[in-house]
């Protein structure tokens, strides 16, 4: 199983993936990876389509009952979570 799922998706989708269910937009993830966000939206594309799902939440209820993400995620990714948590944080200490 674990070898299946970390063969359905590209080293770049897996990135694209890990973001966006963190809830990034397009453009933030695009930010993040340092790429153009229509190149986002082709990655997203192929992921949908892959998990055969429509919408984000069918994306991320998919992650919880097939994938088991947290196996695939690269040390650096542990640094843009408490980055982003710290900057959600600080938004709305100034709020």
């Amino acid at each position: 199983m674990l070898s299946q799922s970390n063969e359905m998706f590209t080293d770049r989708e897996w990135d694209v993936l890990f973001l966006s269910l963190q809830r990034l937009s397009c453009k933030e993830i695009a930010k993040w990876l340092a790429i153009a966000i229509k190149t986002v939206e082709v990655y997203l594309d192929n992921i949908y389509r892959k998990a055969e799902v429509h919408h984000a939440h069918q994306l991320r209820q998919f992650c919880q009952e097939k994938v088991s993400i947290i196996i695939f995620l690269p040390n650096y990714y542990l640094l843009v979570v408490r980055s982003l948590a710290f900057k959600t944080r600080r938004q709305s200490d100034v709020l």
